[in-house]
């Protein structure tokens, strides 16, 4: 003889197929689209700023003297195309991972498929920016030496740090910034490989 639950609501075999189990978004996908939302507000900043400062001569104009106007103007002559390109990208993909994101939040499929779609375009954009930044320090790190200098006041301050300080400090940075995209980059492309996982694309074909 069975025992049963009176406080449990009984099964029918009459009333039909039984109810779907109410299942939550899972929170590996919640982790993710709260962290890809962050991100995309934050680079959509980034964009905003880097538009006036692409077509607009606002680089030059903050510098302290003639000399590091110049350079300035040198140096954004010489990243315009790369700078470009990646206003182009951040112009697609800055919205889509932010409308993803939320729709993921929602347990939308569109929402996971186009964070899917998102998060490549973020990995393949993280590449590009550290192939910038290595191609930056390898072919044109006279201009940014030439640019630091003239912002230090060209050798004249009496507490400028020496030419194979600042060529350090630049090279430290650039490898501190390589690192952190290439997290960043790590993070993407695990995210999206986790989002595209079984279990993941059963919930949302649920929904």
């Amino acid at each position: 003889m069975s025992e049963t639950n009176p406080f449990e609501a009984q099964y029918n075999p009459g009333q039909g197929a039984p109810p779907k189990p109410v299942r939550s978004l899972p929170i590996g996908v919640t982790i993710i689209a709260v962290i890809c939302l962050i991100m995309g507000l934050m680079n959509s900043i980034g964009v905003c700023v880097t538009i006036p400062a692409l077509f607009l001569d606002v680089s030059s104009n903050m510098q302290p003297n003639e000399e590091a106007k110049e350079a300035a103007r040198a140096a954004a002559s010489a990243n315009f195309l790369p700078n470009l390109l990646q206003l182009i990208v951040g112009l697609i993909f800055v919205p889509m991972i932010i409308a993803s994101s939320i729709g993921a939040l929602m347990s939308k499929e569109w929402g996971r498929k186009f964070l899917v779609i998102s998060l490549f375009g973020f990995a393949a954009w993280g590449l590009f920016a550290i192939g910038n930044v290595v191609y930056t320090c390898v072919f044109q790190m006279d201009m940014v030496m030439a640019q630091a200098q003239a912002q230090a006041g060209g050798g004249q301050a009496p507490n400028q740090p020496s030419e194979e300080m600042m060529k350090s400090i630049m090279i430290g940075t650039f490898i501190g910034m390589s690192l952190l995209f290439a997290v960043f980059v790590a993070f993407y492309v695990f995210s999206a490989f986790y989002l595209r996982k079984k279990d993941i694309v059963d919930y949302f074909a649920s929904k």
